[in-house]
């Protein structure tokens, strides 16, 4: 996911800098206008009146107080004298005391209502003090983690304080699965936006595409067809004889050995679909600013690009060999526990985990970290 947070940048920054257009300035506390600073004419020790009026910087009434019962330090305390003669701001004496500050406890107290523990001062660690347990949240669960298929920790047994499950079982809902032999794009392909700030994330890196991460990679023999044998700088295989594709979707691809082309003639690029532009653009449903939202484990053996409006959520699962995902905010994947086998022994025709997660240990902890 670093990469795709990475690519967003460029998105995220003409966002704010459309937004900065049309919010004014003074809502965010720049410019000359701050009525906070009051230029009210100071007070002195012979007339301490609890306010002088005065006019702030905005042009409205203010006030400007002086009190003089705060006290200056001149001497400091100690945590062996916690008490020291002073000041205070138009003469006179007062005594200013070190204050003990909270209680630390030490060892760290468990999470237990009213529980109590050694401590120290926190302004003060020579003295001690009695530490208190503060309640627990009433979400907290004696355990954080599950593991698919267990007996004690799988999503259907792990409960909440009140004996419900505390995740949803995914075995109740249907599964759905996308696999494309090409390519999953996203969003309107056609667009200025697109091809702006998603497009050159599939484009190879050169001096005016500089922060591309796409590289040349062996492909499967059946996608030569599509057009994928391209080689890269005239080598056609790889050193073990394998095809090789030159990372560049901003290509024209193929149908077997002609041309590829769309349904009104023109030429289709890999991340393009068969379809002209006008129709896709008939066909295509995308909300104007709001998140997206997947229901799907997504597949394909190439590039997943695409921009969304908003934030961009996926509960399932993406796969593939490129990114080119560009999203306005954040991006979220909830990961369908099936993928990793499940608890009804479904088969999901998707790549897998290449092993199973076992528990080495574990450690009931607090909401505070564990020591």
């Amino acid at each position: 996911m670093t990469r795709m947070q990475t690519l967003c940048i460029p998105t995220l920054l003409v966002w704010f800098s459309l937004l900065w257009g049309v919010l004014p300035q003074t809502a965010f506390g720049f410019g000359d206008c701050i009525a906070t600073s009051c230029t009210a004419p100071p007070l002195s020790c012979t007339n301490l009146g609890p306010t002088s009026g005065g006019v702030s910087n905005c042009g409205t009434t203010c006030n400007n107080g002086t009190f003089n019962n705060y006290c200056q330090v001149t001497s400091l305390a100690t945590c062996t004298n916690l008490s020291a003669p002073s000041t205070k701001i138009c003469g006179g004496v007062c005594s200013y005391t070190k204050p003990l500050g909270s209680c630390i406890a030490n060892p760290a107290l468990s999470c237990g209502t009213g529980e109590t523990g050694p401590g120290y001062s926190y302004y003060c660690p020579a003295i001690a003090c009695t530490a208190t347990a503060a309640a627990c949240p009433g979400t907290y669960t004696g355990y954080g983690f599950v593991l698919p298929d267990d007996p004690v920790y799988s999503f259907p047994t792990v409960k909440d304080s009140d004996g419900k499950p505390l995740y949803p079982n995914p075995d109740t809902k249907d599964f759905l699965g996308l696999a494309a032999k090409g390519n999953v794009v996203i969003g309107d392909y056609t667009s200025d936006a697109f091809k702006t700030n998603a497009l050159p994330n599939i484009k190879p890196k050169s001096p005016d595409n500089p922060n591309s991460k796409t590289q040349a990679y062996v492909i499967d023999p059946t996608d030569a067809d599509l057009g994928y044998y391209t080689g890269k700088g005239g080598m056609m295989t790889d050193s073990q004889g394998r095809p090789l594709f030159d990372g560049n979707y901003d290509q024209q691809d193929k149908d077997g050995a002609s041309p590829g082309i769309k349904s009104d003639g023109s030429p289709r690029k890999f991340y393009e679909s068969s379809l002209d532009d006008a129709t896709f653009k008939s066909k295509l449903s995308m909300p104007a600013n709001s998140t997206v939202s997947i229901d799907a484990a997504v597949f394909t053996n190439h590039a997943l690009a695409g921009m969304t409006p908003g934030s961009l959520i996926v509960n399932g699962a993406i796969v593939s060999r490129d990114d080119g995902l560009v999203y306005n905010g954040t991006m979220i994947v909830d990961h369908d526990t099936r993928l990793l086998g499940g608890t009804t022994g479904q088969q999901v025709v998707l790549p897998l985990t290449l092993h199973r997660p076992s528990l080495v240990g574990w450690k009931d902890c607090s909401p505070a970290p564990c020591q």
